[in-house]
């Protein structure tokens, strides 16, 4: 599962309530539109949820063997990732269209 701790309070350590994550390796958070994104290597797919874990998106499901690096560029709208086993970085906009290797 995916947890969230607070910076304030070390008392804070909710699980978020998103089903079907098998091994996720990176995790990354949209501020302006409250999403918690990451990648999955057992499903080979990168995915994105409302932090109450609602609205869960598979964003890039295909053409991935071991998505474990991530970064949200949320001034941009984009993701990218490093695909370990492809050897390559790739770059798509938020809902996963105009994916393109860098």
């Amino acid at each position: 599962d995916i947890r969230r701790v607070s910076l304030e309070t070390n008392q804070n350590n909710q699980a978020i309530p998103i089903q079907g994550i098998q091994k996720a390796m990176a995790i990354d958070f949209d501020i302006l539109d409250n999403r918690i994104y990451w990648t999955d290597v057992e499903l080979q797919h990168i995915s994105r949820a409302f932090m109450n874990g609602s609205s869960l998106q598979h964003i890039i499901q295909f053409g991935l063997d071991f998505p474990e690096g991530m970064a949200v560029d949320w001034v941009a709208h984009n993701i990218y990732w490093a695909d370990t086993g492809k050897n390559r970085i790739e770059v798509a906009r938020l809902d996963g269209s105009s994916r393109k290797v860098l």
